[in-house]
């Protein structure tokens, strides 16, 4: 195959439907273009998406962990979050997503809200949370007479 010239501009043919083509015309003239440089507006981005989003995912992967595990972040974040608010929302507390900081009694409605949201995912279900949740009361016992 014939190396290109990468800094040249390619003639390509292409066909589409109408449809498509019309959705183009409105967005070459709504962004000020030409339908040339429209599609090639469009190309351009779609490709430093796919780039981004790969850079993201191996980001996230380097940080956080697989997506399992993200999933499971955003599951106890949400809960904490939302059952902070909630409390928060009911008690006339300022800053509701914040107030936790600041209250006990917030702070215990979200993290019990936590822990009931692990319940549901805990591969022995409820069951294997009281066993885990009696092996962290030991381990605070323990910790708080040293």
């Amino acid at each position: 195959m014939k190396r290109r010239d990468m800094t040249k501009l390619a003639d390509l043919k292409l066909r589409v439907n109408e449809q498509l083509r019309h959705m183009i015309e409105v967005a070459a003239a709504n962004n000020y273009r030409t339908m040339s440089a429209e599609m090639v507006a469009r190309l351009s981005d779609s490709f430093s998406r796919e780039k981004q989003e790969e850079w993201t995912s191996v980001m996230l992967n380097e940080l956080v962990g697989p997506p399992e595990l993200r999933l499971l972040s955003k599951q106890l974040v949400g809960s904490f979050a939302v059952a902070a608010k909630q409390y928060a929302e009911a008690n006339k507390l300022p800053g509701s997503y914040t107030s936790w900081n600041n209250d006990a009694k917030c702070w215990e409605a979200a993290t019990i809200a936590t822990i009931i949201s692990l319940a549901t995912s805990a591969p022995g279900g409820p069951t294997q949370l009281a066993e885990t949740l009696r092996s962290l009361i030991r381990k605070l016992q323990q910790a708080s007479k040293k």
